[in-house]
């Protein structure tokens, strides 16, 4: 989640982890469906972006968009899937 300010690490609740993610151009698709299906949405990202002249910079990231709670079934779960590009 987005967070404004300073971060104190002291005040960082354990288990929770800090870390910025990259600015600059993204490539990114949504994936509606199970998440062990999400290893062949990366290789169909990978493989767009090497077909479509796109550098990968870094590691790409996932966003989920569903609440299993409140969606209990994996086939509408929706999972956005983010990977950073070079300029």
């Amino acid at each position: 989640m987005p967070v404004r300010g300073t971060l104190v690490p002291s005040r960082v609740p354990a288990g929770v982890s800090v870390l910025m993610l990259p600015s600059g151009p993204a490539v990114r698709t949504r994936h509606r469906g199970r998440h062990d299906q999400l290893p062949a949405v990366h290789q169909a990202l990978r493989a767009w972006m090497q077909a479509n002249q796109h550098t990968p910079r870094g590691e790409p990231w996932e966003r989920y968009l569903t609440n299993p709670i409140l969606e209990p079934d994996p086939a509408k779960q929706e999972t956005e899937v983010v990977w950073p590009v070079e300029p």
